[in-house]
This record gives C-alpha cells, sequence and structure tokens, in this order.
C-alpha cells in the first residue's frame, strides 16, 4: 500500500501492418501508461504502465489503446490488476 507499481507491456503485430497508437485511455486516475523505447521492437510498440496501490484487497481497472489499422480507428484493452496488501511492522527484538 502507498507504493507504486510498475511493468511493461509491447503492442505485437504483423511486422507488414501499419498499426499506430493515437490515443490511451484509462478507467483509473491511478493508472498512467506512456510511450517507451522497448528492445527489439518498432517505435510506438513500447508501454510502461504505472499503478498506484493505494485500495486493499483485488483491484483491476482497464487501459484502451485506440490504433490507426489501414487508416481506420480500432481499440484493444488491456486489464491492469494488483492485490493491495498492508504491511504491519515487524517486532524488533532488540528494542
Amino acid at each position: 500500500m502507498g507504493e507504486t507499481a510498475t511493468g511493461f507491456l509491447v503492442l505485437q503485430a504483423r511486422a507488414d501492418s501499419d498499426i499506430k497508437v493515437i490515443q490511451i485511455e484509462t478507467d483509473s486516475p491511478d493508472v498512467t501508461v506512456e510511450a517507451v523505447p522497448a528492445d527489439g521492437s518498432p517505435t510506438g510498440k513500447g508501454f510502461r504502465v504505472k499503478q498506484r496501490v493505494d485500495k486493499e484487497g483485488d483491484q483491476s481497472t482497464v487501459a484502451r489503446f485506440v490504433l490507426t489499422k489501414k487508416g481506420r480507428p480500432v481499440s484493444a484493452s488491456v486489464v491492469i490488476s494488483y492485490r493491495g496488501e498492508v504491511q504491519t511492522p515487524r517486532n524488533n527484538p532488540s528494542k
């Protein structure tokens, strides 16, 4: 709890496809998605996802990628989830 989790994802498509991400939407203000370079992937296909962990239990939200494919908009969704656990202080026998 109170931390920010970070993950990475790569959108994959055939090498000859002309797919471009034009917009990213999320259901939660606690989630950010930003384009980053990804080893071995074309530019604009790698993304860093950050999720602020501030609720207990299983949580999930959706990130929607709006893409252009052959000049037409399409979308792809990714479910982002975490399990928030409260950290309890450990007993310190030296005190």
